[in-house]
């Protein structure tokens, strides 16, 4: 890939104006630079890591739809999962997943994801600005934004015609022109993710842990990889005010204490440990006068999986053809680049976001009352998905779910999956364990 992490030769075109300057070299980013690029327009990408990817805190799920759109390498990708196993207090269910080809779960490394994505656009005519970090941006008129960035110990500036945030949670589109992502600490989850190595990996299948036994509202996933294993979890931000050692709390009894998570990595040597945060619900603006917002800095993250990846280089992809239509007409006011949230919440994509943060925001007020309300409904959901007929789980267990310990542990007995709803994926649901 070439990477540019040094200014341009003095007197080489350097104090022309760049069509549109992109912070933030993540799929969202990258997408949204390739696809302008690529129309003949000058853009400048920002990324404050050594490379695009580096330290992406992520599970690496995508589907086999984003991977045929985006023109994603399939050489990328390491594995392609037929079983999610999901583990709840009150029992676990095995998930035999049979679907079509642009549905199938696939992992990828975020580094090599990354760096595929960001080299994109750098073929496409983008230039790459990798160990900058864009510490403050200004609009100096309609059309003209001012974005200076520090590379090392030296601070520059260049200026742009329109500006694209894909800058994560902590995004400055919000700082700036109080647009984008910003939430509360029950509106923002804490994540942190550890691999494992793995040599060989025979894994087939993704899990889902949906307990509380460490004492805090979580959730945990574990990906499999060619040589490793992906185990995160995520929690709000709020209760690290409870308990500074949540965390550690946590990881603890996950990794050495809990049968499901552990039986894959206890014994394993750690490969990487990072955490970062994962916005938890949606922007009510991420566009503005010659600024639009992309993928997590503007909160599309769907709130109950903490999926990201496939939003933010959708939104990526609206965003720009809003961009290259304002560039045409040499229009970058607030009204025109309206088109992108308009065309963007039509999107069947968003729909699902939308419905999700819906959603969110009525369990947190039940989950005040019964910590396990969430985990509840994504055990009748999962039920839902997968059409079941024969011997199943009874109307009694179901109710022992929804008011799970009260009345007990449920009976999770087999059930056989029939036809599918349309979309749905066809296999068995049983028991586990």
């Amino acid at each position: 890939m070439k990477c540019s992490d040094a200014p341009p030769p003095q007197g080489i075109d350097s104090g022309a104006p760049y069509d549109v300057a992109v912070i933030g070299a993540g799929p969202g980013g990258s997408v949204t630079a390739q696809r302008i690029a690529a129309a003949g327009w000058r853009v400048i990408l920002f990324e404050k890591s050594e490379y695009p990817g580096k330290d992406a805190v992520c599970g690496g799920m995508v589907g086999g739809e984003d991977v045929e759109l985006f023109g994603i390498d399939p050489a990328l990708v390491e594995k392609k999962l037929f079983r999610c196993l999901c583990h709840f207090a009150w029992g676990s269910i095995d998930l035999h997943l049979r679907q079509p080809v642009k549905s199938t779960v696939l992992t990828v490394q975020r580094k090599n994801l990354d760096r595929f994505l960001a080299e994109e656009a750098v073929r496409s005519g983008a230039e790459l600005r990798v160990r900058s970090r864009v510490v403050r941006v200004r609009r100096i008129a309609t059309g003209e934004v001012a974005v200076r960035f520090r590379h090392e110990d030296d601070e520059q500036e260049v200026l742009a015609r329109l500006v694209v945030f894909a800058d994560g949670p902590l995004t400055l589109a919000h700082r700036s022109f109080g647009i984008g992502y910003h939430g509360g600490d029950g509106e923002v989850a804490c994540a942190v993710i550890c691999d494992f190595e793995f040599p060989k990996n025979t894994v087939d299948y993704f899990e889902g842990f949906f307990v509380r036994e460490a004492g805090a509202t979580s959730f945990g996933w574990m990906f499999p990889f060619a040589d490793h294993v992906n185990f995160g979890m995520a929690f709000l931000r709020s209760e690290m005010r409870k308990n500074r050692r949540v965390l550690q709390d946590l990881l603890d009894f996950m990794l050495r204490r809990y049968e499901p998570s552990s039986r894959l990595t206890k014994g394993r040597r750690l490969l990487r440990k990072r955490g970062a945060l994962i916005p938890m619900k949606l922007a009510k603006r991420f566009h503005g006068d010659s600024c639009l917002v992309v993928g997590d800095a503007a909160g599309f993250v769907a709130a109950m999986t903490g999926v990201g990846i496939t939003y933010a280089m959708h939104s990526g992809l609206y965003a720009a053809e809003t961009a290259i239509e304002a560039l045409d007409k040499r229009d970058f006011s607030e009204a025109f680049l309206a088109r992108y949230p308009r065309r963007w919440r039509r999107s069947r994509k968003y729909r699902k976001l939308w419905v999700m943060d819906v959603l969110r925001r009525g369990f947190l007020l039940i989950h005040r009352v019964d910590p396990q309300f969430m985990n509840k409904v994504n055990f009748f959901l999962n039920i839902q998905f997968f059409k079941a007929q024969g011997k199943g789980l009874g109307f009694l267990d179901g109710i022992r779910v929804l008011f799970y310990p009260l009345l007990g542990r449920p009976d999770l007995r087999l059930v056989r999956v029939s036809k599918p709803r349309k979309g749905a994926a066809s296999g068995n649901l049983v028991k586990s364990g």
